[in-house]
């Protein structure tokens, strides 16, 4: 067990980098008497690499990747570890066969690591194999890495996992088609949570869960409890709940932390939901989990996108929820981001068509159409701190939104959000005139 002193910065960035470190001495070849070479471990900010040295002239260097996502071109991939290999120009070509073996040599120790990485990673991430992290009895410095300060909220964010749906709005340039990633990512990702998310700050006791589908996610639950651990009052999930296989699911996340769920409905039938979704029996399986939620006595929020196809029938679903006990947040429009499933003339709906309670609920302000309230944000993540996605940077989402030519003359104009782009060029600028009176 570490000291309560130590920091992240005694750990390397990523579990690969920690985990060949560790085995340094037994994973690089030991010089041999006629050898003028020899290996040194070097930890970088990019990660774990070995340098191959003569009286420090470098000779050669092998950089280590995990394989996913893809980091370009590797010298050799040994399970989920991609490795490069750089040669000097200048090394005389009587080493070079010799320093190639041996870099195979290295990448094939690789895959004896590997075979053992449960029982390796066991030391980080107690209880781990029995489905829940033991945080307090972790050696990592949990917590104690940075305090996360006066943002709104905090986000684990969890890349690359695919919901398994095809919205009609979804752009899905933006989201992943797989459902699985190799195991040292996805374990690089609790790794990396831990290191790097810090206790709640004094205005921030929120943390967020989210990005493409977090409930299929095999360390969910440990995410989860590592919010609780370090003391975060509301933790929030954002999911479509296609990972979850029971209501037993819903209860076990809850009973580990889970304070918050926010999830879509894109409307109030089989029929239409399943059908804007692109999955068969979604809706009622959604559905079911929202009551799982409910049950096990999480907060659930609902919110919906208005298409073409669906915002007839979503008019009442503020109505439904409040019969449920489900918190309603609101309508998102539809926004032109990327190539989406349908074309963007088949998904956004004409303003002036959606219904007096879509309207009112809806995520822009414009005042001559009564859409919106002023305090209908379009940017509703200003504040928000990332942990774990590749950037690692705090990020503020921001949409491009246009105005009618006759909007110049507008008093409201200061006020109104506009429309998202390709909205003009769908309907027009006959909707929209402009208010005259203060």
């Amino acid at each position: 067990m570490r000291s309560p002193q130590s920091s992240s910065a005694d750990y390397p960035p990523d579990i690969l980098a920690w985990l060949l470190l560790k085995f340094s001495g037994w994973l690089l070849p030991k010089p041999e008497n006629n050898s003028p070479f020899v290996w040194r471990p070097s930890l970088e900010w990019r990660g774990f690499s070995a340098l191959l040295k003569s009286e420090n002239h470098p000779a050669a260097k092998l950089e280590f990747r995990i394989a996913w996502p893809p980091q370009g071109k590797s010298f050799a991939t040994c399970g989920d570890v991609g490795v490069n290999y750089e040669v000097a120009g200048d090394l005389d070509d009587r080493w070079r066969a010799v320093l190639e073996s041996e870099a195979q040599h290295i990448i094939r120790k690789l895959s004896v690591l590997q075979e053992r990485l449960p029982l390796i990673t066991a030391e980080l991430f107690p209880g781990l194999a029995d489905g829940l992290v033991r945080w307090s009895e972790s050696p990592l410095p949990v917590g104690l890495s940075q305090e996360s300060g006066d943002e709104k909220d905090v986000m684990i964010k969890l890349n690359d996992l695919a919901c398994g749906l095809q919205c009609a709005f979804c752009t899905r340039s933006r989201h992943p088609d797989h459902v699985s990633l190799p195991g040292l990512h996805l374990i690089d990702q609790l790794y990396r949570a831990a290191l790097s998310l810090g206790r709640p700050g004094p205005a921030t006791d929120f943390l967020r869960i989210g990005v493409d589908e977090p409930t299929r996610h095999p360390y969910l639950t440990s995410f989860i409890a590592l919010g609780a651990h370090l003391g975060y009052r509301r933790i929030s999930l954002q999911t479509v709940a296609t990972g979850l296989k029971s209501p037993q699911d819903a209860t076990a996340l809850v009973r580990a932390g889970l304070s918050d769920v926010q999830m879509p409905l894109y409307g109030l039938s089989a029929e239409i939901h399943d059908r804007v979704v692109n999955c068969t029996g979604h809706f009622k399986h959604i559905t079911a989990m929202m009551d799982a939620f409910l049950q096990a006595g999480a907060r659930v929020t609902l919110h919906s996108v208005p298409t073409i196809i669906n915002h007839a029938d979503i008019s009442a679903l503020p109505r439904w929820c409040e019969s449920k006990g489900i918190e309603f947040h609101g309508f998102f429009f539809p926004r032109q981001e990327g190539p989406s499933r349908l074309p963007i003339g088949d998904i956004m709906p004409r303003l002036s068509d959606l219904h007096p309670e879509v309207r009112t609920r809806l995520d822009l302000f414009i005042p001559c159409l009564n859409i919106g309230t002023k305090d209908s944000p379009v940017d509703g993540r200003g504040g928000v701190k990332e942990v774990v996605s590749e950037s690692g940077n705090a990020s503020k989402a921001s949409f491009d939104c246009f105005f009618a030519s006759t909007c110049n003359s507008c008093t409201k104009r200061s006020l109104c959000t506009g429309v998202y782009k390709g909205y003009l060029e769908l309907y027009g600028e006959n909707e929209f005139v402009p208010i005259k009176q203060s």
